[in-house]
């Protein structure tokens, strides 16, 4: 049964192994003790070596008790490098420190555009794999000088 909780304005800090959590939303309503259903979702992962990723989403679901955070909608994911992906749908599961993509991603930085079936990101590793009828455009200009500006 839904609660009767609503919050304008919800955020939450975690601390975590990996680094510092921060979920923003511009309304929240618990579902029930371990369930939040979120509205204008922005989410910040930061960590030890202040290396961060922001997440937004028009919609998500949050779950206190395995700490893993559902985005929907036209959800956007950028890291400090400039990496960046979109994706109607992703997963990112704080156990794990992983966000994947649901759907259909388009992911790009530094003169490269890749798209692709799915999108999986170590948050630790700060790696991504992409998969699934994976298409590549590489912007020869633009990648040499993102290389020569790169400290």
């Amino acid at each position: 049964m839904p609660s009767d909780v609503r919050i304008s304005g919800f955020k939450v800090i975690q601390e975590a192994a990996d680094g510092q959590w921060t979920i923003k939303a511009e309304k929240a309503t618990y579902e029930d003790d371990v369930l939040v259903v979120l509205d204008a979702v922005d989410a910040r992962h930061v960590n030890s070596a202040s290396q961060w990723v922001n997440v937004t989403g028009d919609s998500g679901r949050y779950r206190t008790d395995t700490k893993v955070l559902t985005l929907r909608g036209d959800v956007t994911v950028l890291t400090r490098s400039g990496f960046s992906f979109r994706a109607p749908e992703v997963v990112w599961d704080g156990s794990d420190s992983t966000i994947r993509s649901r759907g259909r991603i388009e992911a790009g930085g530094a003169g490269l555009t890749v798209t692709a079936d799915r999108l999986n990101y170590d948050l630790e590793g700060r790696r991504a794999v992409v998969s699934g009828h994976v298409d590549t455009l590489w912007e020869i200009e633009e990648l040499t000088r993102w290389r020569r500006e790169r400290p």
